[in-house]
C-alpha cells in the first residue's frame, strides 16, 4: 500500500489522497467516493503524533449507512495528505463531492495496487486495513463502528477469524480451550 501510494502521490495527488483515506479509515471505495465536503474535517493532532491529522468523516452513503444509517468514522492520516486534503476542501462547496471523477480515481488506485501486487482490488485495502488494526489491537467493536459492519460474523470473516486474531479472538480461544482440557481430564 504504501508504494502505491508514493507512486500515486507523484502522479496523482488527488488517487493518492483517495487511496489514504481509504486505508486509513478502513473503508470502501464507494464509501470514499460518495463523500461531500460537508462530511469531511481535518484537524491537526494535539500531542505526540505531530506528522499526523485528525480525519473525521461522516459516511451518509454506501453499503454500511444503508444498513446502519449516517455514522461518523474517525482516523488519523499523513500530515502531507492532510494539507492536500484542506487544499481540496477549499475548492468545494459543503453540497459537493469531495472527489469528482471517482471512477477514473478508483481505476488510478486499482492500477497502481496491482503494480504493487497483481492481486490486488479495491476490496483489499479495507480488508488489509482492518487486519492491520486487529493486529495493533483495536477491539471488535471499535472495529465495527469504523468500518459500518453490524454484525460481529461480518467483522469476523473480514478478520478471517482464527487467522488474524484480535484480542477478544484470543480470549475466546483461549477460554475454549481451557474448558477443552478441563473435560478431558
Amino acid at each position: 500500500m504504501k508504494k502505491a501510494h508514493r507512486v500515486l502521490a507523484r502522479e496523482c495527488p488527488h488517487a493518492a489522497l483517495f487511496l489514504m483515506m481509504m486505508w486509513c479509515s478502513a473503508a470502501r471505495a464507494g464509501d470514499i467516493g460518495s463523500l461531500h465536503a460537508a462530511d469531511v474535517r481535518v484537524e491537526p493532532v494535539t500531542g505526540g503524533a505531530k506528522n499526523m491529522a485528525r480525519l473525521t468523516m461522516t459516511m451518509r452513503y454506501g453499503k454500511g449507512a444503508r444498513f446502519r444509517g449516517t455514522y461518523p468514522v474517525g482516523a488519523v492520516i499523513p500530515r502531507e495528505d492532510a494539507s492536500f486534503l484542506r487544499h481540496l476542501l477549499c475548492q468545494r462547496l459543503p453540497h459537493q463531492r469531495l472527489f469528482q471523477d471517482v471512477t477514473e480515481l478508483r481505476n488510478r488506485v486499482r492500477q497502481a495496487l496491482r503494480s504493487e501486487n497483481p492481486l490486488s482490488a479495491l476490496p483489499s485495502v479495507r480488508k488489509g486495513a482492518t487486519r492491520h488494526l486487529a493486529a495493533q489491537g483495536m477491539s471488535e467493536e471499535h472495529l465495527m463502528r469504523m468500518t459500518g459492519h453490524t454484525g460481529i460474523d461480518t467483522l469476523r470473516r473480514y478478520l478471517g477469524y482464527g487467522l488474524q486474531m484480535t484480542r477478544e479472538a484470543e480470549h475466546a480461544q483461549d477460554n475454549a480451550a481451557r474448558a477443552l482440557l478441563e473435560r478431558s481430564s
